[in-house]
């Protein structure tokens, strides 16, 4: 006989609806502690950025970004969602880019590019562990955003009418 616990928490032999109302309860407490974890990133990154927004730093950011934003379709503030998502985690650039003006194109540009190169300090540190030399890593996942973020500014088409948010 195996020792193995059995894949759905031992309910296996529990009637119908017993297995049923484990099965909510462990969903329930999965989904809570999901949306505990998101509300402890996004709602300290939000008040960050309005923080921000409200000191007219932002609005410096993005003027010093700006040129370079521009290479990929992006306004400088969406340097921040960038540079969050890459030492935080995605959330965190999801909670700055909601709190910049964007349209859909700069959105799915932006997310593409934070998908490809979203929480480098961890993700490369176990890489790093996994046997892949870190700054190796490091640098393909910067320069394949890049190019990514290149290629769909140019593919994906114009919407400048459509904002995903505004301010």
């Amino acid at each position: 006989m195996s020792s193995r616990p059995e894949p759905d928490g031992g309910t296996a032999a529990l009637p119908f609806p017993a297995r049923m109302g484990a099965s909510i309860g462990r969903g329930l407490a999965s989904g809570l502690s999901t949306a505990w974890f998101l509300v402890k990133v996004m709602v300290p990154t939000i008040l960050f950025v309005n923080i921000l927004k409200a000191t007219g730093l932002l609005a410096l950011i993005a003027q010093v970004a700006a040129p370079l934003m521009s290479v990929f379709g992006l306004p400088g503030e969406a340097s921040l969602a960038l540079l969050t998502g890459g030492l935080v985690n995605i959330y965190a650039a999801i909670a700055v880019a909601v709190n910049i003006t964007l349209t859909a194109k700069s959105m799915t540009v932006l997310a593409i590019m934070i998908l490809i190169a979203h929480n480098l300090v961890v993700e490369t540190a176990v890489q790093s562990k996994a046997g892949t030399p870190a700054a190796v890593m490091l640098i393909f996942r910067l320069t394949a955003a890049c190019i990514a973020g290149l290629i769909f500014a140019r593919l994906v088409p114009e919407s400048s009418s459509l904002l995903v948010h505004s301010s």
